[in-house]
């Protein structure tokens, strides 16, 4: 390999590694994604596309010019960049190597915030809020008899006060009742994005 083609070979991939990064579903522990990211991943497609025409079109002029075989790996980079930027925007906000079980919708009027509270398959949860920007907060939870435990003290921080750590599972209403003081109540009915959920509590606490 000549020091042209890794050159080439190492700024696009540099740049769609920046690009990706910025929408990575990091689900493995808290994390935020606002505007910024947004933008941030637009800059460096902008940076990956530019990068790639100019280095397509010297291509173009020496495969036309000096006989040289065109050079097909800036097109499998691009194919790879453009792969993995879909796969991520598809399993955002999914964990796919557990299933969900019961998903609660919340919404704060006052402060204009909608809230989730996701719980797996394998004891975890996502609490996640939006308000300008979406932030998850994640961890284990248990259920003794009908009662949820969020096993992570300092939700109630994080969230500004939307969730708290205890909450009783009114199986009647379908809902998550705080047992704490100044926390709103959970709907698990609200929550019709995925028709194949299953939100049956029953099923949730066992």
């Amino acid at each position: 390999m000549n020091k042209y083609k890794a050159i080439k070979y190492g700024i696009l991939a540099i740049l769609g590694v920046f690009a990706v990064y910025q929408i990575f579903p990091i689900e493995f522990g808290d994390y935020c994604v606002g505007l910024e990211k947004i933008m941030a991943f637009l800059f460096y497609c902008g940076l990956f596309s530019f990068g790639f025409l100019y280095f397509l079109l010297i291509d173009l002029i020496l495969t036309i010019t000096k006989k040289i075989k065109f050079d097909y790996i800036p097109c499998v980079i691009l194919g790879v960049f453009i792969a993995v930027s879909l796969l991520f925007f598809q399993i955002e906000n999914k964990k796919f190597w557990t299933k969900k079980t019961l998903i609660g919708y919340m919404f704060d009027s006052s402060e204009i915030i909608e809230a989730y509270l996701v719980l797996y398959e394998n004891n975890t949860f996502s609490a996640r809020k939006y308000r300008n920007r979406c932030c998850t907060y994640q961890g284990k939870y248990s259920i003794k008899q009908d009662t949820l435990i969020l096993k992570r003290d300092d939700l109630p921080e994080l969230t500004d006060k939307l969730f708290c750590n205890k909450y009783l599972i009114h199986q009647i209403d379908s809902t998550l009742i705080p047992l704490e003081n100044g926390y709103k109540i959970i709907d698990l009915k609200k929550y019709e994005t995925n028709s194949k959920l299953n939100l049956n509590l029953k099923k949730a606490t066992q």
